[in-house]
């Protein structure tokens, strides 16, 4: 399941073939929050609306989720004996290809492979 900010909809997939299901899900906002936090006010209310609306406007602006999902996949397809390592190394490389301290990386492309990675394949 890939999370996309402002989506509601999302559909996950099991097995393949006859065996192949899939479940549908709509992602609801709780109409009864006030209910479920005691003693918020409406105007902390409408402050933590705002901070999640600004927290979702950071993280499109910023590209993140699609390179949080990049990232996953190329480890996921490269297996790196060391993960961790390999991370450190993509989001450094990401974060000197940037024009500034808070520009984001350039998206336009999957991650490409490690050179470990490439050596170990040839």
């Amino acid at each position: 399941l890939t999370l996309v900010p402002r989506s509601d909809r999302y559909a996950v997939n099991f097995g393949s073939g006859e065996a192949a299901m899939q479940v549908n899900l709509k992602i609801l906002e709780s109409s009864n929050l006030k209910e479920e936090l005691p003693g918020r006010t409406p105007s902390q209310q409408q402050r933590r609306d705002r901070q999640k609306a600004d927290c979702q406007d950071y993280v499109e602006n910023h590209k993140l989720v699609q390179f949080m999902q990049n990232l996953m996949q190329s480890i996921l397809v490269e297996r790196p004996d060391d993960p961790f390592i390999y991370m450190e190394s993509h989001l450094r490389a990401a974060k000197g290809a940037t024009a500034g301290p808070r520009a984001p990386p350039k998206l336009d492309t999957a991650i490409p492979p490690s050179p470990v990675a490439l050596e170990k394949k040839a």
